[in-house]
């Protein structure tokens, strides 16, 4: 089964090596998957989505207040157009909220006082999309035939980020991208179902395809962190968000990055010497 034009879908009942390999396949092939039936209720969704536009609505100088460059960033609120995709001269037409893992040792969350739900909510979103990650991860581990299983142990305590994510309702001759062509830094990246059109996936062969989640899906998509770790095998998947044709009322998305931790090497020299071996076919 496939969704808009080729990103295939993979259903988490299935389970066991028919997961495995759809799922394996798909980020290999394609650099996208659409993930179904992954358990997070809808409720849980709709209370993340209800909470984020109470706080993207509250005023500028109230917002500003949860900046906090010292940490560049990697908590709090950053503002509309702050952040640049990495070779874009302008900047994304973007505000957006990060939370980290309760507990971090690097960071410590920021909360928005004006709306208690949210302290309550998104670290909810956080463990559960945090939970499935580490069910794919395990696949992927599986799909690759890895004798270790440190792609699932460099994520625990890891240092991964929720991104709740507001692009404002904009006019049509702005310049600048919701989100300009990127790729994420990250090992995996799981992004729920977003309010609005806006996606689009470059595929391996270099076309850009619409991609509307399928109801109750997640999208994931496979970043530069395990390209490096699969020494290229599963490449980092280029994405971007267009501008809507007319006035949309904004739109809002919640992508999980799964992180490693700050101190994890990804590429040793006998991971390195073990790949070689693998793609010179003296070793299984």
């Amino acid at each position: 089964m496939v969704a808009n034009k080729g990103v295939p879908v993979v259903d988490m009942r299935t389970g066991g090596s028919e997961f495995t390999k759809r799922l394996g396949d798909g980020l290999e092939n394609f650099g996208f998957v659409a993930i179904v039936n992954h358990g997070i209720e809808t409720r849980l969704l709709k209370q993340a989505y209800d909470t984020a536009r109470r706080v993207f609505v509250l005023p500028t100088e109230i917002k500003n207040k949860y900046q906090t460059p010292e940490t560049g960033r990697q908590v709090g609120y950053t503002p509309f157009q702050m952040e640049h995709a990495k070779d874009s001269d302008l900047p994304d037409l973007k505000e957006f909220w990060h939370i980290v893992r309760p507990g971090n040792r690097s960071y410590l969350n920021v909360y928005p006082r004006e709306v208690p739900d949210f302290e309550m909510i998104m670290p909810e979103l956080f463990r559960a999309l945090d939970k499935i990650s580490v069910h794919l991860l395990t696949s992927i581990r599986d799909y690759l035939n890895y004798r270790t299983d440190k792609l699932t142990e460099m994520v625990n305590g890891g240092n991964s980020i929720l991104r709740i994510l507001h692009y404002p309702n904009i006019n049509s001759d702005v310049e600048g991208m919701r989100s300009a062509p990127h790729e994420d830094i990250n090992l995996l990246t799981l992004m729920v179902a977003a309010t609005t059109p806006g996606l689009e996936i470059k595929n391996r062969q270099g076309e850009w395809i619409p991609v509307n989640n399928p109801p109750n899906s997640i999208i994931v998509n496979s970043g530069d962190m395990l390209e490096l770790y699969t020494f290229g095998r599963i490449s980092s998947a280029t994405h971007r968000v267009v501008n809507p044709d007319k006035p949309d009322g904004g739109r809002y998305s919640l992508p999980f990055f799964v992180m490693p931790r700050p101190e994890t090497a990804l590429v040793t020299a006998g991971c390195f010497l073990e790949q070689r071996l693998r793609d010179n076919r003296v070793m299984s």
